[in-house]
């Protein structure tokens, strides 16, 4: 018997302390990344820091995973500030559209989860998902390059091509100790989280530079640019009625959606690796009712939107957390953070923020996926390309545009030609897809044809085409049948295909069978074929059902006996 086991006060206590030392490692991690964030999102850095607690107390209260921790999140970040800067100029305060933002991103996670839609994060297909994110990452990172290297831009919109021009025309006006600021921190990032993944890479450069920045007094004259005090009134609160004007929520909703839409699938990375270690159930539906209390605490509170954070959520797991109780943890370091400590970040530098938010966005980088596609199905990773470089030419909004369009086409292009088969029987009487079996061989005057998937109104006039095309290539076809064993569904549509098809090829002398509709399928045919005075097609519960009809009919007919 273990210990825990033989003493359940010292088990207790054991977890505890695991959750509070995982605890601390989560704050240590979420703080810098959190006021780094901010930048992206267009608010002042004390936004960042409430939002890490509103949104961990959030996402607890409203009964998410146990291991799962939610936070600041670059790729939302990111969105976030893109459908700020559509309401640019506004007479509401930045902070508190942000605000007025995490509480539309709650409401649509909530009413997802009242609709029973834990299904969202397939609505984009994860290439267009991994194009949206490597675009993000690039654009950001661009972006983020002249506050690394100490730089004036002239250019604060445009292209991303445009963008990249002024960077490169500015290069000779790089402020040297900022540049080598940043640089260090960047190398000390990436050596921390590749030899001493353990270590909160973010906290101890933040912690180190800005002791480096204060004591050397690198900040003074025109010197390393530095946060500054950090002003508790930059928060959203109350959040205004004006926030919530018909222009500005007609604005942010697109961007809102958007948001939880990658924002759950990413989400969704976080959770299967809590739920893995957990033996948790994976609960969709009950995963968007969380996120959406955790966006709407966030906002409440005047923080900016949030998801599910894979990074957090790995290092509490490895730190030995074991409930929620980690994340309360972080929450009330955060707090006293806020209360006691903001002074000490007054000398925390820009460029130490960059070289923070740049290697969070090198690690959602993934360049290996494409090039993995790329061996597995060309088209899908020509898709991923196609969507990443709409971002960088037409930046996210563009981005997510195109790669919406193009994932509706990729989706009515696999509706409209789905798999299909012609249907023979094998020598031990299986009824198999001839193109895959050589014993399988057709039935003489019998044609069988199966479809993989719904019979709709994107398919129906090309299916109706194909079995007329190979029925007539036959010559003998006396019986074309239709497996809809394995079709999901059917509509009006293909109801009245199906019916134009049964009337053509009845005009050759050949009937139209139907195996195993569905019974709703089915309701709709008998529905067309009445309204329309047509006599009811044959219908069979198998296959085997109607082969055997089909052969004792023409056995029959020779005055032979039929095959077995």
């Amino acid at each position: 018997m273990n210990k825990e086991s033989g003493n359940p006060g010292g088990g207790r206590l054991s977890r505890l302390r695991h959750d509070l030392v995982a605890g601390a490692g989560i704050w240590a991690l979420l703080t810098p990344v959190s006021i780094a964030l901010a930048g992206l999102v267009g608010v002042a850095p004390v936004v960042g820091l409430v939002t890490v607690p509103l949104a961990i107390v959030g996402y607890v209260l409203f009964g998410g995973s146990r291991l799962m921790v939610a936070g600041p999140d670059a790729a939302v970040a990111v969105l976030a500030g893109s459908t700020l800067a559509l309401v640019a100029g506004s007479d509401v305060p930045a902070a508190q559209l942000a605000a007025t933002l995490a509480l539309l991103v709650g409401v649509f996670y909530l009413g997802f989860s009242f609709l029973k839609m834990g299904w969202i994060a397939d609505l984009i297909p994860y290439p267009v998902l991994k194009g949206l994110i490597e675009g993000l990452v690039w654009v950001t990172i661009l972006k983020q390059v002249d506050t690394l290297l100490g730089l004036e831009l002239t250019l604060s919109t445009g292209s991303t091509l445009e963008r990249l021009l002024e960077l490169l025309r500015s290069l000779q006006h790089i402020h040297i100790p900022t540049a080598l600021l940043g640089m260090i921190s960047l190398v000390t990032l990436v050596a921390l989280k590749r030899y001493a993944p353990a270590l909160p890479g973010p906290f101890v450069v933040l912690v180190a530079s800005t002791l480096g920045v204060s004591v050397l007094g690198l900040h003074a004259g025109p010197g390393i640019a530095v946060l500054g005090a950090i002003d508790l009134e930059g928060l959203a609160l109350p959040v205004p009625v004006a926030a919530f004007s018909l222009d500005t929520v007609t604005t942010l909703a697109p961007g809102a959606l958007a948001i939880v839409v990658i924002g759950y699938a990413k989400s969704i990375g976080a959770l299967m690796y809590a739920t893995e270690r957990s033996g948790e159930d994976l609960n969709l539906d009950r995963e968007l009712r969380a996120l959406g209390g955790s966006n709407i605490v966030a906002g409440l509170g005047g923080g900016y939107a949030v998801a599910g954070s894979l990074s957090a959520t790995a290092l509490s797991i490895q730190a030995g957390g074991r409930s929620q109780a980690a994340g309360i943890t972080a929450a009330v370091l955060s707090v006293v953070v806020i209360a006691f400590f903001t002074p000490a970040l007054a000398t925390l530098p820009l460029t130490a923020l960059a070289a923070i938010v740049i290697t969070v966005l090198l690690g959602l980088s993934d360049f290996g996926y494409f090039a993995r596609l790329w061996s597995q199905r060309r088209g899908e990773c020509l898709l991923a390309i196609v969507v990443l470089l709409a971002v960088l030419l037409f930046d996210i909004v563009g981005g997510l545009l195109v790669g919406t369009v193009l994932a509706l086409f990729a989706l009515g292009r696999h509706v409209r030609s789905p798999p299909c088969a012609v249907v023979g029987r094998t020598p031990t009487g299986a009824f198999v897809d001839v193109a895959e079996h050589s014993q399988a061989r057709e039935i003489p005057g019998m044609l069988i044809w199966r479809q993989y998937g719904p019979l709709v109104f994107l398919n129906a006039r090309e299916l109706a085409g194909k079995l007329k095309e190979l029925a007539a290539a036959r010559g003998d076809v006396r019986v074309v049948v239709i497996d809809a064993t394995a079709a999901a569904g059917i509509d009006t549509t293909a109801a009245n295909a199906f019916l134009a098809a049964a009337r053509s090829l009845g005009a050759q002398g050949i009937e139209l069978w139907l195996v195993n509709p569905r019974e709703r399928g089915w309701l709709l045919v008998v529905q067309v074929t009445q309204a329309a005075n047509a006599p009811l097609p044959p219908k069979f519960d198998s296959l085997q059902e109607a082969v055997d009809h089909y052969e004792r009919t023409q056995s029959a007919a020779r005055g032979t006996q039929p095959h077995t």
